[in-house]
C-alpha cells in the first residue's frame, strides 16, 4: 500500500537499524550544510546534509568510543564539511582529513538515498524524523 504521508516521488535519506527505519526529507536541511544529532533505535546517529548541495549522509556520532559534538566548518571546501571539539576536521565520507585523529573514520550507518514510495513499501512503520537539528 501507498503510504501517503510524504509525496510519493520525495528523495529521502532512509536510515535502516535492527529492521526498522526512519528518513530524512532535504526540507530538515537549509541552503546551508546543517547538522542533525538524533537518536534512532537506541543509537545515536548524525545527519550531515545541505538541500541545495543535494546531499544528506548518516554516521554513528561515535569515534574510538567517544561521543562526538558536531559542527558545521565550510560550505565551501570539499576536503572538510564539518568538525568535532578535539579539532578533527571531516570530509563528507565521515574520514578525518584533518586533526589528532588523522586517517580515522566515524562508523557509516546503513542508510541509503531513495524516493519515499520505496522507502515505506519496505518498512510498513517507517519513521519519519520530524524534530530540529
Amino acid at each position: 500500500p501507498l503510504d501517503d504521508r510524504l509525496p510519493a516521488k520525495e528523495r529521502v535519506l532512509a536510515v535502516i537499524q535492527d529492521g526498522k527505519a526512519r528518513v530524512y526529507r532535504f526540507d530538515h536541511f537549509g541552503d546551508a550544510t546543517k547538522i542533525i544529532n538524533d537518536e534512532f533505535n537506541f543509537k545515536e546517529i548524525v545527519i550531515i546534509g545541505n538541500r541545495e548541495k543535494n546531499f544528506m549522509v548518516a554516521f554513528s556520532n561515535m569515534l574510538n568510543n567517544e561521543k562526538k559534538t558536531f559542527s558545521v566548518i565550510s560550505d565551501s571546501d570539499p576536503s572538510v564539511y564539518f568538525g568535532d571539539e578535539d579539532g578533527n576536521k571531516y570530509d563528507l565520507l565521515g574520514n578525518v582529513a584533518e586533526g589528532p585523529a588523522k586517517g580515522q573514520s566515524l562508523t557509516k550507518v546503513n542508510s541509503f538515498m531513495a524516493f519515499w514510495f520505496s522507502v515505506g513499501a519496505f518498512y510498513s512503520t517507517t519513521q519519519i524524523y520530524s524534530g530540529g537539528g
